[in-house]
């Protein structure tokens, strides 16, 4: 019954009983539970026909409240929603160093700052889901794999950040959320089959196939940058998409092109403005960024068969001046290759994961905690 409110709100009785297929009395006695635990209330529809206005009901969008959180390489970003998924507060936070103790503490500032901000109490935040790279245990208790984020690999993190917030944390893959915010609000909503790969300071793919997330038998489904290109590549080739195998490609064609705008750190941000601009070393760069694309999406549409790939991430979203030639790698590799778009969602794709995430466990949460008595 809460969950058909939900999804048809503001509904009458009689609606909720078509679509329910229980009888009139049993809605009305289920939504007199619900309401007594305050997670409906009666609402009217039409305040120019107040008497025509009884028996629609809505559920209470403030009985709880939703944090996600996504922490990256560089910036710490978190949301708190309500239970309709409407944000009470945003923020993000640089993160200076990658030590346990500055991922904790700052994660825990940016939390704060979402309570107050949002005038809201701790115990009113229902779920807290934490979006972070590496492979995720079943159990959300531990990280491998983590990248750049080294310093919350293993057990402890976990519970340590856990105590850090005074919040119970579900963890998750930062690229499996992103797809599943692409499945919720993004490219990916009418798509059965399709990945998300995530582009910058490393690679990975969420995957949703039959309209689910597939994490694979140890949570490690779509951890693609390891798949050993580099050691049958040729010395000196890039086969390396994210940040480090880009800088280091523009670094070699700036050494070897003179006159190129380009200079250290040879970051993305700066090859693409170069690119833009007509730099010629640049757009070499983008050139052989695009063949060591190619080679990842390939191997991952070879084996899965997807219909869509969304790039995502650093590189990822900022890949319009990549898209045409990716595109026509694959058609040349595949006899069906996928359709290639960028994602819409920016940074907020993790956060969109999360917030998806979030919202049914909060629902089913509030539901078995709330004192919901049966009347019938």
């Amino acid at each position: 019954m809460l969950d058909a409110v939900w999804a048809h709100q503001p509904v009458h009785r009689a609606e909720l009983a078509r679509i329910t297929g229980l009888s009139k009395p049993t809605v009305s006695l289920s939504l007199d539970s619900l309401r007594s635990a305050g997670l409906v209330h009666e609402v009217v529809k039409d305040l120019s026909r107040p008497s025509r206005a009884a028996g629609y009901f809505s559920a209470v969008a403030d009985a709880g409240y939703v944090l996600s959180v996504d922490i990256g390489a560089h910036f710490v970003r978190g949301r708190l929603c309500d239970l309709s998924g409407s944000t009470a507060s945003q923020v993000d936070i640089a993160l200076k160093n990658t030590t346990l103790n500055s991922i904790v503490r700052t994660t825990g500032r940016a939390v704060s700052h979402l309570v107050d901000k949002a005038g809201v109490r701790r115990a009113d935040i229902v779920t807290s889901v934490v979006g972070v790279p590496g492979i995720i245990s079943a159990d959300s208790a531990s990280v491998i794999e983590a990248g750049a984020l080294r310093a919350i690999e293993g057990d402890g993190f976990a519970a340590r950040l856990s105590n850090e917030l005074g919040l119970r944390i579900t963890l998750d893959n930062d690229v499996n959320l992103m797809a599943l915010g692409e499945q919720s609000v993004g490219l990916g909503r009418d798509v059965e089959n399709f990945a998300t790969v995530s582009i910058g300071s490393g690679m990975g793919a969420g995957l949703v196939l039959a309209g689910k997330l597939y994490r694979g038998a140890h949570g490690g489904a779509g951890e693609i940058h390891l798949t050993p290109f580099r050691e049958v590549a040729p010395a000196g080739v890039q086969v390396d998409p994210a940040s480090e195998g880009l800088e280091e490609a523009a670094a070699r064609t700036a050494r070897r092109r003179r006159g190129s705008s380009l200079t250290a750190p040879f970051d993305a941000v700066q090859v693409f403005a170069a690119a833009r601009n007509g730099d010629l070393a640049a757009l070499e760069v983008l050139e052989s960024e695009i063949r060591a694309v190619s080679l990842y999406l390939t191997a991952l549409a070879a084996v899965v068969d997807v219909e869509l790939i969304v790039l995502a991430g650093g590189i990822g979203s900022n890949a319009q001046l990549m898209l045409e030639g990716i595109r026509s790698n694959l058609a040349e590799q595949l006899p069906y290759p996928p359709r290639v778009e960028i994602s819409a969602l920016g940074r907020g794709a993790v956060l969109a994961g999360a917030t998806s995430v979030g919202l049914a466990k909060a629902r089913d949460s509030l539901f078995v905690n709330r004192d919901v008595t049966d009347r019938a």
